[in-house]
């Protein structure tokens, strides 16, 4: 999900023009529905954002060649999978991921 393409959006539906703002408002709606977002999500926070360390990419690479367990396998399988459909995790999924990047990387 393209989150400066929806700031965009957003700031249009302050326009004068009622035409413009119902357009910017149902292309925001329409990126949200797309990446199986709601508007709560993103205003609880529910989108995680990238900090310093390692990107989502180099972690979940990093995982894959390491010797997981059978569960942790799975979750991981399934971050990469809903990365790569939606180019985001959630804060709870970002968290988790970097607990088990963190745990294999100290070994």
């Amino acid at each position: 999900m393209n989150i400066e393409r929806l700031v965009k959006l957003l700031n249009l539906t302050a326009s004068n023009s009622d035409g413009e703002a119902l357009n910017a408002i149902r292309l925001a709606n329409s990126i949200l529905r797309k990446a199986n977002r709601t508007w709560s999500d993103l205003i609880s926070g529910g989108v995680a954002r990238q900090d310093s360390g390692p990107s989502i990419q180099e972690m979940l690479e990093f995982l894959q060649n390491c010797d997981l367990h059978s569960g942790t396998r799975r979750f991981i399988d399934s971050l990469e999978d809903f990365h790569s459909k939606n180019g985001f995790l959630t804060d709870r999924q970002m968290t988790k991921l970097k607990e088990i990047y963190q745990h294999y990387c100290r070994r």
